[in-house]
């Protein structure tokens, strides 16, 4: 099941991992990294399901962008989870997943 190599993170009915698209680092509740997942073709379905069900997981919304190209910035205890979803004109929208530590050392890019 696609949520067991995402520490139990709850996915709509029937999504499935892009293995290809995804770069997952670990396993567990300790994962890092960028999971794209197929969700089908409802993205409204999709994000009211990440918003209802993470919710009702311990994680915090942070920020929430709903159009196009939507977005969600959660929390939960030392991770943060950011879902964005672009809308597919044709085919399967692209919904990905991103993992971090909440309080990972930010670098600066340089100028090369």
């Amino acid at each position: 099941a696609p949520g067991q190599w995402l520490g139990g993170l709850a996915l709509p009915p029937g999504s499935f991992i892009r293995a290809d698209q995804s770069l997952i680092i670990g396993s567990g509740d300790t994962w890092v990294g960028r999971a794209v997942i197929d969700v089908g073709r409802d993205t409204d379905a999709a994000y009211r399901f990440f918003l209802d069900n993470l919710q009702s997981q311990g994680w915090a919304v942070v920020a929430a962008v709903r159009g196009r190209h939507s977005l969600l910035v959660m929390t939960r205890q030392e991770r943060t989870l950011t879902i964005e979803m672009s809308e597919a004109m044709l085919g399967s929208p692209t919904v990905s997943l991103t993992m971090a530590p909440r309080n990972a050392a930010v670098m600066a890019p340089r100028k090369p």
